[in-house]
């Protein structure tokens, strides 16, 4: 995939084209451990407490994270994905920027995040962006297979507008 021009789309979970790529993300999970990653209401992912983007190249949609709140001061990043063709190019990680900036423009200071040891190429992402081990929480907080990372967030900055 030559010549990357990523946009970020802020969109609805329940838009057709965010539930296209939200079905790969949901396939991916179910081929590496063997089940879902659990349901999310797509209303938490709505604004002023939340936001869901789409990641494009052009026209083509490669990839679709979301934010929503955990609490006063923590977003927790879902539903991070990026499609084959388009992974070890950058998008995850700008992905990532991008919704740390939406984060700290909604006011919260800190960002969690639940992935898993068949997940190893996120784990590096996380591990190499400032995330740290926390203790694990959520519906998959038992499983030998979870990690959960942290990380807190500088002051405030000025996010680009998303189309």
């Amino acid at each position: 995939m030559p010549d990357l021009a990523i946009t970020f789309v802020s969109t609805s979970l329940d838009d057709p084209v965010a539930q296209q790529i939200h079905a790969r993300y949901l396939l991916d999970i179910e081929t590496r451990y063997g089940t879902g990653p659990g349901d999310v209401p797509s209303h938490e992912f709505d604004e002023p407490a939340g936001q869901f983007v789409i990641a494009r190249n052009g026209a083509v949609v490669v990839g679709c994270a979301g934010i929503r709140r955990r609490t006063d001061r923590v977003a927790e990043l879902k539903r991070m994905y990026v499609v084959p063709e388009a992974r070890g190019l950058g998008v995850a990680r700008s992905m990532l920027t991008h919704l740390e900036a939406v984060a700290r423009r909604m006011g919260y200071t800190e960002v969690w995040l639940e992935t898993g040891t068949e997940q190893p190429e996120a784990m590096s992402l996380y591990d190499s962006s400032g995330y740290l081990p926390i203790a694990p929480y959520g519906a998959f907080r038992d499983s030998p297979l979870n990690r959960c990372y942290g990380k807190e967030l500088d002051s405030p900055v000025g996010v680009p507008p998303v189309s």
